[in-house]
């Protein structure tokens, strides 16, 4: 039989889509009688089937059923699994070579979704028959690398970071290459493994300035030597574009360039009088990463200030160079300012920043604060916050990969909180969120 389907699995989702091949399939008499409502794995039907599947789109993270994929509580359908795993032969794009009537082969991409949230090591065989055939990941798996990435951050087993580093140099030039480095930028950042070093600095060469999408990638790895402590690059972010003026600004500073000095005091005297401008929240960022003290002391008024306009756009740089020195004790400085803001307006969303950074530092003291700003009845500081806690960054200036790859925190107690506000949360895209953060959580160092 012929079997076409369509299928999004990577961070590209908008951007593209994931053809499955039509191949000499095989037919499924074990999925057959899980998609019938029958048997052991009736309830995939539900999961599979109609509204809130878990098939196609961000998968498992956008349905109603994360919860219960998370927590282990339908039995695994191993055998279902093991089929679903075995790529077609001919396939050029992620498929099972095993079928279901007009269900198609798209059984892939929930198989590994299901096993990798369980984080067995009894699984790990399956996992690595799967990648053992290089055209899984060169050939079947080319446009949807990151997503491949993503499937190994979830089931959190580093001995897999040589194999991610593969996935993500193989053919460098391709923009999906630079999907890959990505995933594999923020994942590495929060396994702290600098394995990913000397990919990532390469991609800062000119002569990598017209591949498509690399300024995401550029972004993602930007944040990633920033946290690896690694300054090479420092110097080429001007002629190597990573994304806006202000992003550039700040990581330059964030590594160590100074060589806009004179500009940013420029634009920071310019401007004083309009606190809340984004390039005055940038040039002053930089001037306080590079040495100035009086600049830090201002950013610290301003971030941790009841002024909420000026406090917003200091909120939005604090992604971009958290993981320093002058971050770090930027942070401790607003802390208890900060946490005594409400959890509504624009206040609430200074508060959600801060408090999902502070996580993100390994600062437990913030998991009470998530919970308080979850519990919010503002719909746009549960949406901050998730972001914050899912992908990393709030999305405004610095954007790390929406597979959710840099989410998570390193702090006990936020898998906990996390539940709850997934099956609290009535805005889908914030529940997405929550869903990438909870999943990164282990894999952050947290619980």
């Amino acid at each position: 039989m012929k079997f076409t389907s369509i299928l999004c699995l990577s961070s590209l989702c908008a951007a593209t889509t994931f053809l499955a091949t039509p191949a000499r399939a095989e037919d499924s008499a074990a999925w057959q009688e899980a998609i019938d409502g029958k048997g052991e794995f009736a309830y995939l039907r539900d999961w599979l089937i109609g509204d809130k599947k878990i098939v196609g789109g961000d998968g498992v993270v956008r349905s109603k059923f994360f919860k219960d994929a998370i927590l282990g509580t339908k039995p695994l359908p191993l055998p279902l699994i093991r089929e679903g795993l075995a790529m077609a032969p001919d396939a050029s794009s992620l498929s099972s070579k095993y079928c279901v009537g007009s269900w198609g082969c798209k059984a892939l991409a929930p198989s590994f979704e299901l096993l990798v949230l369980r984080r067995d090591a009894a699984h790990k065989p399956l996992i690595e028959a799967f990648f053992a055939n290089d055209a899984s990941w060169q050939v079947a798996g080319f446009s949807s690398r990151g997503y491949l990435v993503r499937m190994i951050g979830w089931y959190n087993d580093k001995s897999f970071a040589p194999l991610v580093v593969k996935m993500a140099t193989h053919q460098p030039d391709s923009e999906y290459t630079m999907d890959a480095i990505q995933s594999a930028a923020a994942l590495f950042g929060q396994w702290n493994d600098a394995s990913l070093v000397d990919a990532c600095t390469g991609i800062f060469d000119i002569d990598k300035n017209e591949v498509s999408a690399v300024g995401p990638a550029r972004q993602a790895c930007a944040w990633y030597l920033i946290k690896m402590g690694d300054k090479s690059v420092a110097k080429k972010l001007k002629r190597a574009p990573i994304g806006s003026d202000w992003v550039t600004t700040v990581t330059a500073a964030a590594m160590g360039n100074a060589d806009d000095k004179a500009e940013w005091q420029a634009t920071a005297k310019e401007f004083a009088g309009s606190p809340d401008r984004t390039d005055h929240a940038a040039a002053i960022v930089a001037l306080a990463l590079t040495g100035d003290a009086k600049a830090e002391k201002q950013v610290i008024a301003l971030l941790g200030g009841k002024e909420p306009g000026a406090a917003w756009e200091h909120a939005t740089l604090l992604p971009n160079y958290a993981y320093t020195a002058v971050g770090k004790r930027i942070l401790a400085a607003v802390k208890k300012p900060v946490f005594a803001l409400g959890v509504k307006e624009k206040a609430g969303r200074v508060h959600a920043v801060v408090a999902a950074q502070l996580a993100r530092l390994g600062d437990v003291s913030a998991v009470p604060e998530i919970k308080k700003l979850f519990a919010s009845d503002d719909e746009s500081v549960r949406e901050v916050l998730a972001a914050m806690l899912g992908t990393g960054s709030p999305g405004v200036v610095l954007r790390l990969p929406a597979n959710g790859l840099a989410g998570g925190a390193p702090v006990a107690g936020l898998a906990a909180v996390l539940q709850e506000a997934f099956e609290n949360e009535s805005n889908l895209g914030a529940r997405g969120a929550i869903a990438r953060a909870w999943a990164m959580t282990v894999p952050a160092g947290g619980n």
